[in-house]
């Protein structure tokens, strides 16, 4: 204990000695001054105004929802709320192909340097004022929507669009929207980043059929049928023109096919009309464009069809007959592509409006079309192959791309030519099939291959499909349509027969 003593009083003598000589800097005075200078350089630190720390939050948002370009996000939950209750839509068909695009662009009208803009695919509509979570699924496929959209006032988390009806919440791990429709009918939705695992995939093995359903039909293979499948009523039809040996005419024949049921159901429509038919879907209406008009028929095929005036009549000349025309659905519109039998208009694509029973011209194609089929993606018009005149080779190896806002037209090839098409589209992917024939130089059929590919609408990527369909008899593709995950085909050969002799055809279904 001494010795620490002793040890203490030692240390502090030579601190005293060395502060009172004057040859030696203070340790003290070093200490302060550095502590002095420490203490300036804080305060002399540049303070953030509100306004910069709002704008520097606001801009790490568009980084996050635009990428610093464009950025697309999908919709992972969905609740919709209106007079008649609170209903659950998450992972409804309406829903999962629902698409928000953010892109970084400033307009002049922007209330802040961050507007940008929001594109949004919607896909099938969904009925916001649905009685149900199954009344709320609908198939109209309906039109993008274009917004900009801007920060709410005084926020660096709220992101508001479509006329401020569209609040977007990104306080939260994964962004929440409210979306007003007003009339008390509102949706809350939790959207995640689109990646390319969401999109659906082009198959990367062997395409397996195998027969779903039989029918009998004494007009397939030089009839034209059009076939198109429900994702409501989890059907799918199929329409052609066949002759009635009971009523010794040619009619119009629709079958439902029930996958739920595995049924069969029909409906006949007496009325005359051309060969070739088409067949769509717009909300709960099947629509089966002929070719001299359209009549429309209820999903379960209950009532007589309602026949809308001839197209003639309806483009005021005296007469128009369409034959192996290609058709494909927006909104209320049905777009009509080639198959003039008398070559007028058969470069012509022509446009039906479902609500004011309308039809007039919408674009006109390079070279006329016959036997080229079509579809639409958000605002796209897709026409794959076909040739030039009613059965009249060679085969075309063109997809025109027509832009539905502008007309604006873009050509693009198939990796085959393809004599007659059919089509079917799940979101990004349009399933092409179709028939290679070879003919003779007095254009007699020698052989005719199935043929089945698929073009990806977000790469610009056509892929052909292998599949296990043969053809030793000329059996070949005479239908097509895609829902549900599977390809459904009419499968047969042409076999002549007698008048009024009926013929089995195959329905052959694949994974997808």
């Amino acid at each position: 204990m001494k010795m620490k003593r002793l040890f203490l009083m030692t240390l502090t003598a030579v601190l005293i000695l060395a502060c009172n000589n004057d040859d030696t800097p203070s340790v003290i005075e070093e200490i302060t001054e550095e502590t002095e200078e420490e203490t300036v350089e804080e305060e002399q630190e540049p303070q953030l105004s509100p306004e910069e720390i709002l704008s520097a939050e606001r801009a790490e948002i568009i980084t996050e929802i635009t990428a610093d370009n464009e950025k697309v996000w999908r919709i992972a939950s969905a609740i919709l709320t209106n007079s008649n209750g609170s209903f659950n839509i998450t992972g409804a068909f309406n829903i999962v192909d629902d698409e928000f695009i953010f892109k970084n662009t400033v307009h002049a009208t922007g209330k802040s340097e961050f507007e940008g803009s929001l594109v949004w695919n919607p896909g099938f509509a969904f009925d916001i004022g649905a009685l149900s979570e199954v009344d709320a699924l609908t198939e109209l496929y309906a039109s993008p929507a274009e917004s900009t959209f801007d920060f709410v006032e005084n926020s660096s988390t709220q992101i508001e669009a479509f006329n401020n009806n569209f609040v977007l919440d990104l306080s939260t791990q994964n962004p929440m929207a409210t979306w007003d429709f007003g009339d008390n009918r509102s949706m809350e939705l939790t959207l995640v980043p689109k990646l390319a695992t969401d999109y659906q995939q082009v198959p990367s093995s062997m395409l397996e059929f195998t027969e779903a359903f039989t029918f009998a039909s004494n007009f397939i293979d030089s009839g034209a049928p059009g076939m198109v499948g429900s994702l409501t009523s989890n059907s799918f039809y199929l329409a052609n023109r066949e002759y009635d040996p009971t009523l010794d005419a040619n009619i119009e024949k629709i079958r439902k096919f029930d996958i739920s049921s595995e049924s069969l159901s029909k409906r006949i429509n007496p009325l005359l009309d051309f060969v070739s038919k088409q067949v769509n879907i717009i909300d709960d209406k099947i629509y089966v464009a002929g070719g001299q008009r359209i009549n429309i028929y209820d999903l379960e095929l209950q009532n007589d069809p309602v026949s809308t005036q001839d197209y003639g009549a309806a483009l005021g000349i005296p007469f128009l007959g369409l034959s192996r025309f290609g058709t494909a659905v927006l909104g209320n519109k049905i777009y009509i592509v080639g198959g003039d039998l008398d070559n007028n208009l058969t470069d012509k694509i022509l446009v039906f409006d479902t609500e004011t029973q309308t039809l007039g011209e919408f674009a006109t194609m390079p070279e006329p079309r016959s036997g080229a089929r079509a579809e639409i993606v958000n605002d796209k018009l897709y026409i794959f192959g076909g040739q030039t005149a009613f059965f009249t080779p060679p085969a075309k190896d063109t997809i025109y791309i027509f832009d539905l806002n502008t007309s604006e037209l873009t050509v693009e090839q198939l990796p085959t030519a393809i004599d007659f098409t059919f089509t079917g589209k799940t979101q990004n992917l349009i399933y092409v099939a179709g028939r290679i024939e070879t003919v003779s130089p007095e254009n007699m059929l020698l052989d005719r291959e199935p043929y089945l590919g698929v073009y990806d609408t977000n790469t610009g990527v056509f892929t052909e499909l292998e599949t296990n369909l043969s053809s030793p008899n000329l059996e070949t593709i005479h239908s097509m349509a895609v829902f549900n995950d599977k390809i459904y085909v009419v499968f047969g050969q042409g076999q002549a027969q007698e008048e009024g002799q009926f013929q089995t055809w195959s329905i052959l279904s694949a994974d997808i």
